[in-house]
């Protein structure tokens, strides 16, 4: 009976360690995001993170023994890379130069609503979806107006930077798009898949970088406060909340893990707003709830885009920014418990 109670007790505590990254880490990462593009060009760090990562990813499944893959594979990778990580994350952290971390999360609260919406359009993760109900358009509506009302002019003073959220829209909507269109290399685990798509994305923005002109003006050497961002962002934002996404999966269920879907924007700019002295103003606390009862409505919904197995994962934060689906991230995590299994 002890050993039940001890065993019991220790499962407690690691699912609330667990929750705890999910929710905070993955919360803290628009911040870190903003922090370390202070000193660092956007694309340059994006492309810096996925190269590290991606490295780490690739070359643990492939020292476990998983295959080579083929040429066509990383074709695959590179195509999903860029959806994610170019005109995905670089896309946003770009956003982040102009805007609040706490306004960029919560615009990005809004991809469930994208990937709804693009699986009613049918592709090739999700399956046409049904036609949407009353509610879930309504849903829909409250979430893009929020958006709209953060945004809209003269209303009030701190009023976010258009261009800023329409880059954040634009980045969420590549991410949707890559998380629905984009079909899974089944023969490949899917941790070696994450690393693949995180050095194809890493890749394409190692040539963007210095195409568009960022090493000009790359300061000699970058703050601290940006290294340590960035740091963070490489080992607590993507390697060690995949591990924990990947456990809780497995021991709560999705249903219990999709509640980080509308966490993470309350920490988001809670911390933008403690840390960053980001300013959080009445206006702003409207749209936070109108987007997020627009999340927990879809999230929770009949029309949940987390179940159909398009959701988004957790290599790189709830934003753009993960890599795996649910449905991955549940097989992945065989290979974290049985690294023999990865193949």
């Amino acid at each position: 009976m002890r050993r039940r109670g001890a065993a019991s007790r220790g499962e407690g505590l690691r699912t609330v360690g667990a929750f705890g990254l999910v929710y905070v880490v993955w919360g803290s990462t628009y911040l870190a995001i903003a922090w370390a593009v202070e000193t660092i060009p956007p694309l340059l760090m994006i492309g810096a993170r996925c190269l590290v990562a991606g490295g780490i990813l690739y070359g643990w499944t492939r020292r476990q023994g998983a295959p080579r893959p083929a040429p066509v594979d990383w074709l695959s990778a590179l195509v999903a890379g860029t959806l994610l990580f170019v005109s995905g994350q670089a896309l946003l952290a770009w956003a982040e130069t102009r805007i609040a971390s706490g306004v960029a999360a919560l615009v990005v609260a809004t991809e469930p609503a994208f990937i709804l919406l693009l699986s009613w359009l049918g592709g090739v993760a999700i399956r046409t979806g049904p036609r949407p109900s009353a509610r879930t358009a309504l849903a829909l509506l409250a979430g893009f107006t929020g958006v709209w009302m953060m945004v809209l002019p003269g209303n009030h003073a701190a009023r976010p930077d258009a261009v800023g959220v329409g880059a954040a829209l634009l980045a969420t909507l590549s991410w949707s798009a890559a998380v629905t269109r984009t079909g899974p290399l089944s023969r490949l685990p899917p941790v070696q898949v994450a690393g693949m798509q995180l050095l194809g994305g890493g890749v394409v923005l190692s040539v963007l970088s210095p195409a568009l002109g960022e090493l000009r003006g790359l300061e000699v050497v970058p703050s601290l406060r940006s290294l340590a961002a960035f740091g963070y962002l490489v080992v607590f934002g993507s390697v060690l909340t995949f591990a924990a996404y990947a456990w809780l999966l497995r021991h709560v269920g999705p249903a219990r893990l999709s509640t980080h879907t509308y966490v993470n924007p309350v920490v988001a700019v809670a911390l933008g707003a403690a840390l960053g002295h980001e300013t959080v103003s009445g206006p702003l606390l409207l749209s936070m709830a109108l987007i997020l009862g627009s999340v927990v409505a879809l999230v929770g919904g009949e029309a949940s885009p987390a179940e159909p197995g398009g959701a988004p994962g957790a290599i790189d934060g709830p934003t753009p920014g993960s890599v795996l689906t649910a449905q991955a991230a549940s097989s992945a995590l065989d290979a974290w418990d049985d690294p023999r299994q990865v193949a």
